[in-house]
């Protein structure tokens, strides 16, 4: 399943991962809108929920407005949030 070009060499990488049965990525290196952006087209290959842990409330919020901002799940999942303990 090719998701995006070649060139991005980290995307596929996770994705395979995860296909192949991977349950836990961890993911570095990724700047601002990139990191919702990634969050999107992994949950657009895969086809199943995710789960993304961030640092902090503010953080979560950030990235939960960018993936509303790129539009739903593919097949109209929610984005949801869930507060911090």
């Amino acid at each position: 399943m090719t998701v995006m070009n070649d060139k991005d060499t980290l995307f596929l990488p996770v994705l395979n991962a995860l296909i192949e049965g991977e349950r836990r990525v961890k993911v570095g290196g990724l700047w601002g809108g990139a990191k919702a952006y990634f969050v999107s087209m992994l949950q657009q290959g895969l086809h199943r929920p995710i789960v993304v842990v961030t640092p902090s409330s503010e953080r979560t919020d950030e990235i939960h407005r960018e993936l509303h901002f790129l539009g739903e799940g593919e097949n109209g999942e929610p984005i949801c949030r869930f507060p911090s303990w």
